[in-house]
């Protein structure tokens, strides 16, 4: 009597957004994108993926992907910044520093659909010198240095 075919396990989903560490190819990042920063545990659909940007679509409601976000960040060793972050009933902009990045988690509903929209974009802060200045680039600016009054500007 030949055996039954053996069928899949059945797909298990979170019933709510959990805020725990990531490690690279967990599965809870974005492929390409950075492995410290999870996707909320939901049907997701990765639009964009790179080391500083991540852009996608989830079924998570709003209020849920922030919530995600507040306590996921943290458990992955970003600090949450509140001076550069701004919530709106329609749309929130979080912020997060660690070591030399900073990172805005942008969530908003999509219109045309019940989805959440989320966009991610990581920034790696220029690198000091040895004296711990940062470099810049053009001339320096003395701390002497006063703006030209009308009189000692040169005439073209």
């Amino acid at each position: 009597m030949p055996s039954p075919a053996a069928t899949p396990a059945p797909r298990q989903r979170a019933t709510s957004p959990t805020a725990e560490a990531t490690t690279a190819g967990g599965g809870a990042t974005a492929d390409g994108g950075p492995t410290d920063i999870p996707l909320v545990n939901a049907d997701n659909t990765v639009l964009l993926a790179s080391a500083q940007l991540v852009s996608y679509q989830t079924t998570a409601d709003i209020a849920t992907t922030i919530k995600f976000y507040k306590d996921a960040m943290p458990t992955n060793g970003w600090t949450a910044d509140a001076n550069l972050t701004v919530e709106t009933p329609t749309a929130t902009v979080l912020a997060f520093t660690k070591d030399t990045r900073s990172a805005q988690v942008s969530i908003t509903g999509d219109p045309t659909s019940s989805k959440t929209i989320v966009v991610i974009t990581v920034v790696i802060a220029p690198a000091q010198s040895l004296s711990g200045k940062r470099h810049r680039a053009g001339p320096s600016i003395s701390a002497t240095a006063r703006p030209m009054s009308f009189s000692e500007r040169p005439l073209r």
